[in-house]
């Protein structure tokens, strides 16, 4: 049986974590902006307006 590997260890890994403060510094992005989506196949990384959200 293959064991699962739990979704929270997988996104924060140090490769996404360097991709995000990248992307943050590069863009000067607020992280109450980022909405990322992840799955087992990979992830999404959204920009949103703070304001816009319900």
């Amino acid at each position: 049986m293959k064991k699962e590997t739990k979704l929270w260890q997988w996104i924060f890994n140090w490769e996404l974590l360097y991709d995000l403060i990248s992307l943050a510094v590069r863009e000067e992005i607020d992280a109450k902006e980022l909405i990322i989506c992840a799955d087992k196949q990979g992830f999404d990384i959204y920009r949103v307006n703070p304001l816009e959200l319900p």
